[in-house]
């Protein structure tokens, strides 16, 4: 059975350092994740028929939108793995993000979750601010990540 879904009834959505121990964003306003792969056909001169494909590449796209502001998102972007710096770190070494969620389905029968995206790293930064007058400020990040796990729903009427 389908269930209907509201970004308002998102019970957790969490970005946070691997560990857990630093949530960064808030006042959620949308929210896309993707699982997403690279397909290779191999097509011959003997048939206009592709002949088999194959998938290669996972990755786990995610955009996300949010309004409240926490600096330590950009201090943790900017610094090394496990740290946050006031200034950009001279290191290759890439900081890496979780993001986990739930929802739950309209009127609650169905739980979405929790979800869980490892291994996100900024394909487009995030702005450290980009506001114009008389607006909210909202920011918006572009993440790639290694895997996706919790793809499950609970039945929350038994």
């Amino acid at each position: 059975m389908a269930d209907a879904y509201s970004i308002q009834d998102f019970t957790t959505l969490q970005l946070a350092t691997p560990d857990g121990s630093e949530e960064f964003v808030a006042g959620i306003q949308n929210v896309t994740i993707t699982p997403a792969f690279d397909y290779t056909d191999l097509e011959t001169a003997d048939s206009i028929l592709r002949e088999a494909t194959m998938r290669t590449n996972a990755r786990v796209e995610v955009d996300i939108g949010w309004s409240l502001f926490n600096a330590d998102l950009i201090r943790a972007n900017i610094g090394s793995p496990g740290t946050q710096s006031s200034t950009i770190e001279d290191s290759s070494d890439v900081p890496l993000f979780e993001l986990s969620f739930e929802v739950d389905s309209e009127g609650g029968d169905t739980t979405l979750g929790p979800v869980t995206v490892e291994g996100l790293r900024f394909e487009d930064d995030p702005p450290l601010f980009d506001g114009s007058q008389g607006e909210w400020v909202e920011w918006s990040g572009s993440m790639r990540g290694k895997d996706i796990t919790g793809v499950e729903t609970t039945d929350n009427t038994v």
